[in-house]
């Protein structure tokens, strides 16, 4: 006997756009995804927008497969707004970075400015030699990892079981080339 699949209840809500569904979405999960985007360096507005833009995204993979969904609702949409609110972050960082470039700040005094130049050139010179005492594919795998490849792409690339191998392999990396570093 084939056991029919299960959708979730509140997959069925947003597909079926039932108003008390949905508020009770919003009751149980708004609040959780507003406070972990203040404490990740949001707004509360931004935490609003992104609740619904992750409702918007989680619609969207309903609409293909209403059964998808092998994890908890609330499971699934944190991770989903996680995702999206590090993407923001980038951005801004991005952003931020180019403004930088622009507008430069905070520029050291001339008579401190060779001095600050240098430093930063010893600085860059012990962290390229840091690095080059890694392995070929250790440094194949942070060279695609700063890149912005995801965790999924690097696992896929370097035959890694799956993403959480792929994040325990960049953190054991990362962690190898501070301790290097430290030595140098």
């Amino acid at each position: 006997m084939l056991v029919q699949p299960i959708i979730h209840k509140h997959l069925q809500a947003l597909l079926q756009n039932n108003e008390q569904g949905i508020r009770a979405i919003y009751d149980l999960f708004q609040e959780k995804v507003i406070q972990w985007v203040v404490r990740n360096n949001g707004s509360r507005g931004d935490g609003e927008d992104l609740f619904q833009e992750g409702l918007i995204v989680i619609l969207k993979y309903a609409k293909r497969d209403p059964y998808f969904l092998t994890s908890s609702f609330q499971t699934f949409l944190l991770s989903v707004c996680k995702k999206m609110w590090y993407k923001e972050l980038k951005k801004r960082k991005d952003r931020m970075n180019r403004m930088t470039k622009r507008y430069p700040v905070d520029l050291p005094a001339p008579s401190n400015l060779l001095e600050a130049i240098l430093e930063e050139q010893q600085r860059y010179a012990r962290y390229q030699d840091s690095f080059l005492k890694l392995t070929n594919k250790e440094q194949r795998i942070l060279q695609v990892y700063l890149k912005g490849w995801s965790h999924q792409e690097i696992a896929d690339y370097f035959n890694l079981s799956n993403s959480n191998a792929s994040k325990q392999r960049i953190f054991k990396i990362k962690t190898k080339l501070k301790r290097i570093v430290r030595k140098h």
